[in-house]
């Protein structure tokens, strides 16, 4: 971190090191493996299926009265052996998904790391291994890390808070991102997968039925359905919903919605979804009844704290952003033009403006991505605004402009990269 400091004197990004507390209950859980090995599980079974069945079919429908090849042989024990990992890795799914208590165990943060020593044993997350946190009613603190572990820490509010600032994991330096499935829709996609399948599956039955293949092909029939029928349910059931401190991205099978707070009028609570009003009069219902309360509440929390931060943060930069518009140039002109603001001696465009106006800008979630994007590429120039820069990709919500930070922090950007992500904003 450099030397810059905020409007209230503080070094921005400084470290702060709280104080431990002990007998704190921490569980571990491996999300990301746990995930990778399941879904390993169904494609193992989906490929040692097909394979199996394949074979089987032409065995009886072109070596039903020959010698059969070696190598269709081999391909059929192969495929029996794939699918007969199926199970293992469900079952390795399972256990690397589980989760695991470290505790009693102390917690503090040392140096902006995560510090948690239990039974003799000392981990330490740096920063930049910790990917996002937020805290869930009733005092727990969840933190993902880059390796795909959740920590779920469970104390007092005004604790999980204290850790969530210290690490710098709020709703004003970092998005964070929920995924779930619904009951409903998975059950549903599960039946209506199977008789989808099955029914579509049966239609070749009158033209294998007096053959040497039917045997085989029933076998099969019976099989592949449930296949179909997960990968069905999964699509049908997933959701994933991010808040960033400039907006909410929403997926679901229904598509992807991108909503900035600038353009958020009001959100509500009905039922077990949360309903966004947007300015131009739209209803986005964007909670759909996650099966866990815990992370429902922790989603509206997530959501009212950003939208709060974004509100107090608006229309500070008005003269500033007008300045930053790209008003008809070419994308190389306008980057060379913003590229120059802080190195001109007479300003840019006959106006004086500094790193300061320039952050206000970066950090207005109102403001344009093409306001933004400028004000980064601007403040780029500048070594000892990157990290400021940095702060805001992480905070961002929007895929493309996130990268486009990313990159300007780091020196520069692609134009392709630029251009993406204003096209991605000018289209909504």
């Amino acid at each position: 971190m450099t030397g810059e400091r905020a409007d209230d004197g503080e070094p921005i990004g400084a470290k702060i090191t709280t104080r431990a507390e002990p007998l704190a209950r921490v569980q571990v859980r491996s999300i990301r493996w746990g995930e990778r090995l399941k879904r390993a599980a169904w494609v193992t079974y989906g490929t040692g299926m097909l394979g199996f069945w394949a074979s089987m079919l032409a065995t009886q429908m072109f070596y039903a009265s020959a010698a059969i090849p070696p190598w269709l042989g081999l391909g059929a024990l192969a495929s029996m052996a794939v699918t007969a990992a199926s199970p293992l890795l469900t079952l390795a799914g399972m256990i690397a998904g589980r989760s695991r208590t470290l505790g009693p165990a102390s917690v503090a943060v040392e140096r902006g790391a995560l510090a948690i020593t239990w039974a003799g044993e000392h981990l330490e997350l740096a920063p930049l291994q910790l990917i996002q946190g937020a805290v869930q009613p009733g005092g727990t603190l969840v933190v993902d890390d880059d390796r795909g572990r959740r920590f779920t820490i469970e104390g007092s509010e005004a604790r999980a808070a204290e850790l969530l600032d210290a690490l710098e994991l709020e709703p004003e330096k970092r998005r964070f991102v929920f995924a779930w499935e619904r009951a409903l829709p998975r059950v549903m996609g599960l039946l209506g997968g199977l008789v989808a399948s099955f029914a579509a599956l049966s239609i070749p039955i009158s033209y294998l039925e007096h053959t040497h293949a039917m045997g085989a092909y029933s076998c099969f029939l019976f099989t592949a359905p449930w296949l179909v029928a997960q990968l069905v349910s999964r699509w049908m059931a997933r959701r994933q919903l991010a808040v960033g401190l400039d907006g909410i991205e929403a997926k679901s099978r229904k598509g992807r919605a991108l909503l900035r707070f600038a353009d958020i009028e009001e959100v509500r609570d009905v039922g077990a979804s949360l309903e966004v009003k947007t300015r131009d009069g739209v209803v986005h219902r964007l909670l759909a009844d996650p099966a866990d309360p815990a992370v429902a509440a922790a989603i509206r929390e997530r959501i009212r704290e950003a939208l709060a931060l974004a509100r107090v943060r608006a229309g500070k930069a008005t003269i500033a952003s007008a300045l930053l518009e790209r008003a008809g140039q070419s994308l190389g002109e306008w980057r060379a033009s913003v590229a120059k603001i802080l190195t001109a001696a007479t300003g840019f465009r006959g106006a004086a403006v500094g790193a300061h106006e320039l952050r206000e800008v970066l950090d207005d979630v109102t403001a344009t991505a093409e306001q933004r994007v400028a004000a980064a590429i601007a403040l780029g120039a500048d070594p000892a605004s990157r990290p400021r820069i940095r702060v805001a990709a992480q905070a961002s919500v929007s895929p493309r402009l996130r990268v486009a930070l990313e990159q300007l922090a780091e020196g520069d950007a692609e134009d392709a990269v630029i251009e993406a992500a204003l096209v991605e904003h000018r289209g909504r």
